[in-house]
């Protein structure tokens, strides 16, 4: 039982203090799960976005999406989050 993972993503900037950020994953079962477990391929959709107020404090916002959770035909799921980081 495996799978092959795959990830591709991109920050890019909009402003000198705020950027978006994309990717895209795919895990992928070998044949031994699919034939076993009728696993099918995996994909996720992520957006974000990142504010700096300062150096040290910035505020994100992201959205994923995600397809055939646990490699489950059907199964999906989305994650919306909002946030706001200092460091000391």
């Amino acid at each position: 039982v495996g799978t092959n993972s795959y990830l591709l993503g991109a920050t890019i900037p909009v402003s000198p203090v705020a950027k978006v950020m994309l990717s895209w994953t795919m895990l992928t079962p070998n044949t031994n799960m699919k034939d076993a477990y009728n696993a099918k391929n995996q994909s996720a959709y992520n957006l974000a976005y990142s504010y700096n107020f300062t150096k040290r404090t910035n505020m994100y916002a992201y959205v994923g999406v995600m397809d055939n959770v646990g490699t489950i035909d059907t199964a999906k799921q989305t994650t919306v989050g909002l946030g706001m980081r200092h460091s000391f």
